[in-house]
């Protein structure tokens, strides 16, 4: 029994803390939900980031054709870039949370339209190459091998499971294909080596 109370106030102790704990974005001030945090802190969701070079705006909606619930946007000048997990797709959106790359705050949660503003770095260095291949899952056939480490974004235009499809442009061909989840840097900062 005093088991069962002990954990209680933990539980009511860490739900009152997240609740109260509040995250800024410039002229913003919203609430984080402790779902939302738990959801964001222990998932094993795929990870993508915000195109770094992008200054504009990214409409963040309650729900796929909705209402904008708020925007999201790359603070450039001090360089913290919004990170997201992909958490599901609906026809032309993903629902996902969005958060700080320097500090991992929660910045918002929502559906977000399929565009070619999210992006990923090839971890590929040394003997290991990028592959991307013509399906998900399948390693049988290679759309292209990036022998050379190719320090460009990769755009991120879909997901499956971990895996995502991507575009790329090697000595001025695009390639599109599916890049594995072992070779995948979504770290905006370094390149994973």
């Amino acid at each position: 029994m005093r088991l069962k109370i002990l954990f209680s106030a933990i539980a009511l102790g860490f739900l009152t803390s997240c609740n109260n704990n509040k995250s800024a974005q410039p002229g913003k001030s919203i609430q984080m939900d402790t779902l939302q945090t738990i959801k964001h802190k222990d998932n094993n969701s795929l990870k993508v980031f915000l195109n770094i070079e992008f200054a504009g705006e990214l409409a963040v909606f309650e729900e796929p054709n909705g209402r904008i619930k708020e925007t999201v946007q790359n603070d450039i000048t001090n360089e913290d870039f919004v990170m997201f997990d992909l958490l599901q797709k609906k026809d032309s959106f993903y629902y996902v949370i969005a958060y700080s790359g320097l500090d991992d705050r929660i910045i918002s949660e929502g559906w977000i339209k399929k565009n070619n503003k999210l992006g990923i770095y090839s971890a590929a260095y040394g003997d290991l190459h990028c592959i991307l291949y013509e399906k998900p899952y399948d390693r049988e056939r290679v759309v292209v091998t990036e022998k050379e480490y190719n320090p460009n974004i990769h755009e991120v235009l879909d997901f499956e499971g971990k895996w995502l499809k991507v575009r790329i442009k090697i000595e001025d061909k695009v390639y599109i294909g599916w890049m594995p989840p072992e070779i995948q840097c979504s770290n905006p900062y370094t390149t994973c080596s």
